[in-house]
This record gives C-alpha cells, sequence and structure tokens, in this order.
C-alpha cells in the first residue's frame, strides 16, 4: 500500500478512491467527459450524433467510429494535438469513403495519450 505525501496529512491509496489513486500512480484522466447525442440515428432519414469531450491538458487525440467487430468505419479525428478543453464533431453515420454505415451497433472512441473513451451508438 503507497501513500500520497501531503503537507496535512498522509493518505492511503484505496481501490475505493479513485481520485487518489490516480495521485498515487501518477496516472491522471486527460479525457474528463465523453459522450454522443443522441445514441440512435438513422442516417438515411438525414440524422447524425454529436460526439462531445473534454481534455483537462494538451494531447494527442484521435476519434474513432468502430463497428460491432471493432473494425475502423470512420476516422473522425486521427492523432491531432488538441489543447485542454472541449471539442464536439457531428458524425453522419458514414464510413470514410462517405457511404452510409449498414444499421447496427458501432462504438466511438476517444483516445488522447494513454487516456480511452468509449460508447455505442445504434445505427437504424
Amino acid at each position: 500500500m503507497g501513500f500520497l505525501r501531503s503537507s496535512l496529512l498522509p493518505i492511503a491509496c484505496s481501490a475505493a478512491l479513485t481520485f487518489i489513486i490516480a495521485s498515487c500512480t501518477g496516472r491522471q484522466d486527460i479525457i474528463i467527459s465523453a459522450a454522443a447525442s443522441p445514441d440512435r440515428l438513422s442516417p438515411s432519414k438525414g440524422e447524425s450524433a454529436l460526439i462531445s469531450y473534454s481534455l483537462s491538458s494538451k494531447s494527442i487525440v484521435s476519434v474513432v467510429i468502430l463497428d460491432k467487430n471493432d473494425r475502423v468505419a470512420r476516422f473522425i479525428l486521427n492523432r491531432e494535438i488538441k489543447p485542454s478543453g472541449s471539442y464536439s464533431y457531428t458524425w453522419k453515420g458514414d464510413d470514410d469513403s462517405g457511404a452510409i454505415v449498414d444499421k447496427g451497433i458501432y462504438f466511438y472512441e476517444i483516445i488522447a495519450d494513454e487516456d480511452r473513451r468509449r460508447g455505442s451508438l445504434s445505427v437504424y
């Protein structure tokens, strides 16, 4: 068990206290939040989803749409340097060639340096 040195009191790292574990291990969340809205879309009806995220610090970022087999359907952002802040991108339900993807479950994945967030989208 490690201890966080503090000018007030030493605090034991605990699995229940993830913010303290981050301080003890040196791991910090770069992606503060991530979401897609709506999480269901029909591209054939002109619907799209807004994929949003916030960064705590400057990072190399990728935003990817994956199919149910984890194959890349669309690179929305590919290894671009982004400063801390909030970002949003629209996905129109298309693949990298511009064709509308098949109906089914897709995943958006946001990667910022070593941090990752993933969520699902349903295309109908």
